[in-house]
């Protein structure tokens, strides 16, 4: 167990201290070297390889090559690793005589058959001395259920006087850690969705990225809905998203819009070319709230005149409209006929038929609005205006009226007829 712990310190120094120019990343499993095993025992029997806490190098005055397997646990960190990481020395930069070399392998539980997952080598690095390199990114499920993953590290090399060494392999995710490298898209530092470079450091859609670490910024009028494109300037426009573009639609001509003015006499419409346009509506009349004018559209315009004198109304303590707009108190004398009038006649005059307290005076009918009152003819009484009146008018019977062969009758109109009496 101490060993482990101390094991872990110096992966940790390792891969991330010894290598300064290694950006930061997520680790899913490291080891280092020294942890990992021969592939022939005879060979470390044999004192072929120096281990120390951390690294493993050929023995010395030895040459040639030294493989060590590395088992990668099935408890492996949860997540998608995606780069195979080496750390290591070597004296000779990109000389093929000396290098060291680190292999992920998938085997076969069923057939026992390896297939190389990712790899990498400093063989093709120009660096020297204590350096960390990464593999390509690649894509992989790791299924431990179906197979077992291993990683493979050779140590090569020609002259006895080089000094390579394998000092720790990592399994991590370069995605997030601010540099691109392939097959990335682009890294800004993080595994955010939503700003531009995605969590698997692909370019979102909508979005242009560049440099390392990737600065994203929004491509202008992009869009996969109508709804991230800025809205119509009005009810007759609405946004479009066409071939991730956004745009306007303008709407037919005579579309009634939602949005209208109450009372104006006008129809708002939709012209056709994303206008509002105002046509006549003599329906939309308006509405003063006075009880005592009435409101009307002609033509489009709006029209308001009083109402009839008379009118009932309620308001300012009035009772009926004077004919001007106003609504005031019922009155005698003002030609209009309110309870308990039983006449107005306009005045306060009596003897016309409607008394100077607006009642009906006998011989007398009074109707309308100033009234007009006239005489009642047959009552055998002879009111204003009559020249007779009997009790059976129309009759041109000489004895009705009692004046002999010749005299004139009373007709209906309680007026002499001049139709001469029948003996």
């Amino acid at each position: 167990m101490i060993r482990l712990w101390g094991v872990l310190g110096l992966i940790a120094a390792c891969l991330l201290g010894l290598a300064p120019n290694h950006a930061t990343a997520e680790v899913f499993w490291s080891t280092v070297a020294s942890a990992c095993m021969p592939s022939d025992q005879a060979v470390q029997a044999n004192s072929y390889i120096s281990q120390g806490n951390v690294t493993v190098t050929p023995g010395s005055g030895l040459t040639g090559g030294l493989v060590l397997i590395c088992p990668i646990p099935a408890s492996l960190k949860a997540g998608q690793p995606d780069s195979l990481g080496l750390t290591y020395r070597d004296s000779t930069g990109k000389a093929s005589g000396a290098f060291v070399k680190a292999e992920l392998l998938r085997v076969n539980r069923a057939t026992g058959q390896p297939k190389i997952v990712s790899s990498v080598s400093s063989d093709s690095a120009a660096a020297t001395g204590t350096a960390f390199r990464s593999s390509p990114s690649f894509s992989h499920s790791f299924d431990f259920a179906l197979n077992y993953y291993v990683v493979r590290i050779e140590i090569s090399r020609a002259l006895a006087t080089q000094d390579v060494r394998g000092i720790g392999v990592l399994l991590e995710s370069t995605c997030g850690n601010g540099a691109v490298k392939s097959p990335e898209q682009c890294d800004d530092g993080n595994i955010n969705n939503g700003d531009g470079c995605g969590a698997s450091c692909t370019v979102e859609a909508g979005f242009n990225c560049s440099g390392s670490p990737s600065t994203c910024t929004a491509i202008a009028g992009f869009c996969t809905l109508p709804s991230q494109c800025p809205a119509g300037s009005n009810e007759c426009q609405s946004a479009t998203c066409t071939t991730n573009t956004c745009g306007i639609l303008n709407a037919d001509p005579g579309q009634v819009t939602a949005v209208q003015t109450a009372g104006d006499c006008k129809l708002d419409i939709c012209d056709g070319a994303g206008g509002i346009a105002s046509s006549i509506d003599d329906g939309d009349v308006p509405d003063d709230a006075n009880q005592c004018t009435v409101e009307s559209c002609t033509a489009g315009q709006a029209q308001s005149n009083p109402s009839l004198i008379g009118t009932a109304c309620s308001s300012n303590g009035g009772t009926m409209c004077d004919g001007a707009g106003s609504c005031v108190p019922a009155a005698c004398g003002d030609g209009v006929t309110s309870a308990p009038e039983q006449c107005d006649d306009s005045n306060t005059v009596s003897g016309d038929g409607c008394s100077a307290s607006c009642t009906i005076e006998d011989g007398y009918d009074c109707t309308g609005s100033p009234s007009i009152c006239t005489a009642v003819c047959g009552n055998s009484s002879i009111e204003p205006g009559e020249n007779c009146d009997g009790v059976n008018l129309g009759n041109t019977s000489c004895l009705d009226l009692g004046f002999g062969s010749g005299s004139l009758a009373c007709n209906n109109a309680c007026q002499f007829d001049t139709t001469q009496c029948i003996p």
